[in-house]
């Protein structure tokens, strides 16, 4: 059935494809104008829809930069039932800072600020005239959004779903043409086993076929999850109620998977959680007789769970999130490439 409904939506996927590839030349040649950011500024994007790590990324960035930077995040905000240009401070709620963007402003990090804004281009102009002191600017998601385009092009793609085997909308994940790839000033392979071997990533390198962009490879680096409920001994659980509204738990799953029995609770990618699924949840884990199991999350959905009216019951259970980072084959290689963008006058 999934092969015939894939061969029916093709024609779809072609007047989407012609119809992006036309807006993209458009850009291109100069007839759909691009604002060129004046400071020095890098765009983290992919060319499908889905998770592909973007959001860790953004944080190793500015993690990174923000020891000598004064660092703008700029997100759409995705998910946020507020509108327009907004600065967000670690206790605006997801509702109104979208959860990536609530997310990055709680961690607080030094020389940091976070702002959404849907036009890109705007929200440029009003960090530099509100904060000129601001010297490097993260834009997240922001590949597709051509009427402004970033000094430095970073475009992340998932292992088990790179952008050279997929297809066009709808019928594929791909947001746009693969050629969108030469608009990257590198590229990085997201999600990766961490024994992926030397034979493998030369496999994909030739399959992405671009000979002057390098293309590095990252997985992702789980530490300990972290109790933010009633007190338990991580390291007595065996069942795990993992609960998630991102686009792809695949990973986190077969993380946890060889050492509990994992029952997943998930929820659409930006889900907005009411009080009533937190009840779902609780309701869920008191099927449970036994006192090994532990219901997890991730950091990016516990943002929208504290901000319901129902959170303080999170402390009669046991939470936890699960903490995510970045590690990166060839990182000092990778790190020398931003930093000499960045440093360059």
């Amino acid at each position: 059935m999934k092969k015939v409904l894939k061969y029916l939506l093709l024609p779809f996927s072609l007047m989407y494809w012609v119809a992006v590839s036309l807006r993209n030349f458009c850009y291109s040649v100069g007839i759909f104008k691009s604002h060129k950011i004046a400071i020095k500024s890098v765009c983290i994007g992919n060319l499908s829809v889905g998770g592909t790590g973007k959001t860790p990324m953004t944080l190793f960035l500015a993690e990174h930069f923000s020891k000598t930077r004064h660092i703008a995040i700029l997100s759409r905000g995705y998910g946020r039932k507020s509108r327009g240009f907004i600065e967000i401070d670690p206790e605006t709620s997801a509702q109104i800072a979208g959860d990536e963007s609530a997310m990055y402003a709680k961690k607080k990090l030094e020389n940091t600020r976070v702002f959404v804004c849907e036009k890109r281009a705007y929200g440029v102009k009003k960090i530099t005239a509100i904060y000129p002191s601001t010297d490097l600017i993260l834009l997240d998601d922001a590949l597709q959004h051509r009427a402004v385009t970033a000094g430095f092009t970073l475009i992340l793609t998932d292992y088990r779903r790179p952008f050279y085997a997929d297809l066009p909308l709808p019928t594929g994940r791909l947001r746009e043409s693969k050629n969108g790839k030469n608009r990257a000033h590198a590229i990085v392979i997201t999600k990766c086993p961490t024994a992926l071997s030397v034979a493998d990533k030369q496999q994909i390198t030739h399959k992405i076929n671009t000979p002057k962009i390098p293309i590095y490879f990252a997985s992702i680096a789980y530490s300990t999850p972290v109790c933010i409920g009633k007190e338990f001994e991580f390291s007595s659980v065996k069942r795990l109620l993992l609960v998630t509204a991102i686009a792809d738990a695949t990973s986190l799953i077969a993380h946890f998977s060889g050492a509990f029995e994992v029952i997943h609770l998930s929820f659409s990618d930006h889900h907005p959680y009411t009080d009533n699924d937190l009840f779902k949840v609780h309701q869920k884990f008191d099927t449970f007789a036994s006192d090994e199991t532990a219901i997890v999350t991730t950091e990016k959905d516990l943002v929208k769970l504290t901000d319901l009216s129902t959170e303080a019951t999170m402390k009669n259970y046991p939470w936890f999130y699960q903490p995510i980072s970045v590690s990166i084959d060839r990182k000092d290689e990778f790190l020398e490439q931003l930093n000499n963008y960045v440093d360059t006058i």
